[in-house]
């Protein structure tokens, strides 16, 4: 056997294993664009959840704000232990199922996406209703 033989056989290899190649980067590029996509879609439900967990705490907020006023301010442990809970489950209710999958998907559980957001929600709202309590407080003297 000469080499031209082997230099033949090796060129035919090649030859059939550039198409397949070729395919089988499309396809690994192709499934890369769709977990891509799947991940902005997750992302921007996710971003959704946030928004209503944001929700939710403004209502809890409205809900307990004659409380919060005569505490100036603060409520008691017992008081936000349960509008925290109160929060919770309003954010549940308005939580669409694919939201919930895709929380779920990315941390594992929706309380534990709730642990790791409700205190920044919850501060975005006070940031905002503090103030106007502190005006009406000066109002009412």
């Amino acid at each position: 056997m000469d080499s031209n033989f082997w230099m033949g056989l090796l060129a035919t290899f090649l030859e059939g294993m550039v198409p397949l190649a070729i395919i089988v980067i499309g396809i690994l590029i192709k499934n890369a664009l769709k977990k891509a996509n799947a991940s902005k879609e997750q992302l921007a439900l996710v971003e959704g959840a946030y928004d209503i967990l944001a929700r939710a705490a403004r209502t809890t907020n409205q809900i307990w704000v004659e409380a919060i006023k005569e505490a100036g301010g603060k409520l008691t442990e017992e008081e936000a232990a349960q509008a925290r809970e109160d929060t919770i489950q309003t954010f549940k209710a308005m939580l669409t199922e694919a939201m919930a999958y895709a929380i779920e998907q990315a941390y594992g559980s929706i309380d534990k996406w709730i642990d790791l957001n409700l205190e920044s929600a919850v501060n975005e709202v006070k940031e905002l209703y503090l103030p106007i309590l502190a005006e009406e407080a000066e109002v009412e003297e």
